[in-house]
C-alpha cells in the first residue's frame, strides 16, 4: 500500500474512532433524535472499532426507522452477528428475541430444533436462526459466509445435530445454483464438516450430487480426500464418472468402493468399469515403458 492508501486508512480509523468516542458520551435522548442515515453511519463505526458496549442502543434506534424490507432487517442482524461474534451472545441474545417476539422474521427461521446441552448453544442458536433468515430473503452469498463461520464454531467445539442439518441445507441450496462459487462453497463445507469432532457420515445423497456436478478430477480429489468414517458410498454413475479419468491409482480405489455396493446395484456398470479399468492399466504400463526411454535419453 502507497503513502496516500496508508493516509486514507489512518484517516478512517480516526474517523470511526472519533465517531465511537463522541456517540458513547451522547444522552439517550440525543441518540434518539439522529436520523436512519445517521444511525447507520454510526453504526458501521461501532462495528469498525470493534465495539459491544453500545452495540444495543444503536440496535434500538435503528429499530424504530426500520421499514422491515430484508436489507433493513439485515443492518439488524449484521449487529447481532457482531456481538456474538466478539463474545458478547449474552447482549446479542435479547436483540435477537426482540425481533421474534415482534414477528420480524421469516416464519422459517424458527423452525428448527436446539441442543442445550451443547457448550456452544446459545451462539449457534443464534447463528442458525440468522441464517435460516437470509435463505429465506434469500442473501445467498451471506448465507454461506454465515455458515462457514458456524462450520468454525462446531470444529472448535463438538458437533451439532440441528446445525449440522442446516449446514447441509446450506450446501443443497448451493447445489441448485451451480455457480463456480457455490460449488467450492460446497465442497470446503463437506469437507469441513467431515472434520467435525464426533462427525457422523456424510449423506451419500449430497455428496454424490457433488461429485455429479463438476469434473471427475475434482470429485476425485474431494472424495478421497474425505476419511473413511465418514466417507458414503459412490453410486456407481460416480465410479463410472470417476473410472473416467482411467487413472490407476483411482481406479484401484474404486475397486474397493465397488466392494461396499450391493450386487444389485453394481450390475449393469461392471462391463463399462472393465473396459476403463483395462484401459488404465494399459497407460500406466505404457507410461511405464517410456520412463527408461526418456532416462536413457537424458545420459
Amino acid at each position: 500500500m502507497d503513502a496516500n492508501g496508508l493516509k486514507a486508512r489512518s484517516f478512517d480509523n480516526l474517523r470511526t474512532s472519533l465517531i465511537t468516542a463522541i456517540y458513547a458520551n451522547l444522552p439517550d435522548y440525543q441518540r434518539a433524535s439522529f436520523s436512519r442515515s445517521t444511525n447507520i453511519r454510526i453504526s458501521k463505526a461501532l462495528v469498525s472499532q470493534g465495539d459491544t458496549t453500545h452495540i444495543p442502543a444503536i440496535f434500538h434506534n435503528l429499530y424504530n426507522s426500520t421499514t422491515w424490507e430484508p436489507p433493513g432487517v439485515w443492518i439488524l442482524l449484521s449487529l447481532i452477528i457482531h456481538l456474538t461474534q466478539h463474545q458478547a451472545v449474552e447482549d446479542a441474545l435479547p436483540l435477537l428475541q426482540h425481533l421474534i417476539r415482534n414477528q420480524r422474521l421469516p416464519p422459517a427461521a424458527l423452525v428448527g430444533r436446539g441442543d442445550p446441552s451443547h457448550p456452544q448453544a446459545p451462539a449457534i442458536t443464534i447463528q442458525s436462526i440468522i441464517i435460516r433468515s437470509i435463505l429465506s430473503y434469500p442473501f445467498y452469498e451471506r448465507a454461506r459466509q454465515l455458515s462457514t463461520d458456524l462450520l468454525d464454531l462446531l470444529t472448535s467445539s463438538k458437533n451439532h445435530a440441528p446445525a449440522w442439518e442446516l449446514l447441509l441445507e446450506v450446501c443443497r441450496v448451493n447445489l441448485v445454483g451451480g455457480t463456480r462459487a457455490e460449488m467450492q462453497f460446497v465442497n470446503d463445507m463437506l469437507s469441513g464438516m467431515a472434520k467435525i469432532p464426533e462427525a457422523p457420515m456424510l449423506p451419500r445423497s449430497t455428496v454424490n450430487d457433488y461429485i455429479a456436478s463438476v469434473k471427475p478430477r475434482i470429485g476425485a480429489g474431494f472424495f478421497f480426500s474425505l476419511d473413511e468414517k465418514v466417507r458414503p458410498k459412490l453410486t456407481p454413475g460416480n465410479i463410472i464418472r470417476l473410472a473416467s479419468l482411467r487413472e490407476y491409482r483411482v481406479t484401484r480405489k474404486l475397486e474397493q468402493e465397488i466392494a461396499r455396493l450391493e450386487e444389485h446395484e453394481w450390475a449393469s456398470c461392471r462391463k463399462a468399469f472393465e473396459e476403463m479399468k483395462g484401459s488404465s492399466w494399459n497407460q500406466t504400463r505404457r507410461a511405464g515403458r517410456a520412463r527408461p526411454r526418456q532416462e536413457e535419453a537424458s545420459v
